[in-house]
């Protein structure tokens, strides 16, 4: 997808999801949560799936620890 720089999924609880997707645009940003919702309704029809929130802004931070090739 255009302007696609990551994406993370982290385990917050025993039911629970954040995912995390860092663009380099809004489009980009949004395509992508149009594309996610419908990868889950298709995809998953029969789990409860709740959004609690969206939120953005800009990247301030980014560290990335060095892993050997």
């Amino acid at each position: 997808m255009d302007g696609f720089i990551s994406y993370y999924a982290v385990r917050t609880g025993e039911d629970a999801l954040d995912t995390i997707s860092i663009f380099e645009t809004k489009e980009g940003e949004r395509k992508s949560t149009e594309l996610a919702a419908q990868f889950v309704q298709r995809n998953y029809p029969n789990e409860s799936v709740e959004r609690i929130t969206l939120d953005e802004g800009p990247c301030l931070v980014s560290l990335q620890a060095a892993v050997p090739a």
